[in-house]
């Protein structure tokens, strides 16, 4: 299931990178080139950037290729590594929950405003939010549970290795 979202994800953002390409090479050959600019370009590329860049972050979640510090981690005894990756990874958990939570409340304050270039509620405009961290969130379960069995592993090897 986790595979074919992510496949899903990455062709939805390949197509939103294309769109933003083509709006944004629009917008500029019709305002130097014919001297008249388009006038929602700035409002859609306003809104498919946002789009783009959340759900390039859940795949970076999936691969766990979040930020870390890892150079200092890395420094660390192996058992010190393993609890200090469970709790970052516990903490990005609970800042995901409250992010979708935040991100929720946000999405249906803006529902009835409109975007006037656009036409459309000015919560499309903050869903991507809401998304990004509501679909993170069982990508991050599924770490948690993936790193912590792993480590385990690995602890258990040294363990056994030392006796």
């Amino acid at each position: 299931m986790f595979d074919k979202i992510e496949k899903n994800i990455i062709l939805i953002s390949s197509l939103m990178m294309a769109l933003i390409t083509i709006i944004v090479f629009g917008e500029v050959v019709m305002r130097y080139l014919f001297g008249r600019p388009i006038p929602w370009s700035a409002a859609m590329s306003m809104l498919l950037f946002p789009w783009l860049t959340f759900l390039s972050a859940i795949i970076v979640t999936k691969n766990d290729d979040n930020l870390g510090v890892q150079y200092f981690r890395g420094l660390l005894p192996e058992t010190f590594q393993f609890i200090l990756k469970t709790i970052q990874e516990i903490v990005c958990l609970i800042f995901f929950l409250i992010m979708a939570w935040s991100s929720y409340i946000y999405v249906e304050s803006s529902r009835r405003a409109l975007s006037p270039m656009l036409g459309i509620s000015r919560s499309w405009f903050y869903l991507s939010m809401l998304i990004m961290f509501a679909v993170m969130i069982p990508y991050q379960i599924r770490l948690i549970i993936a790193n912590f069995i792993k480590g385990l592993k690995k602890l258990k090897a040294k363990t056994l290795s030392n006796n």
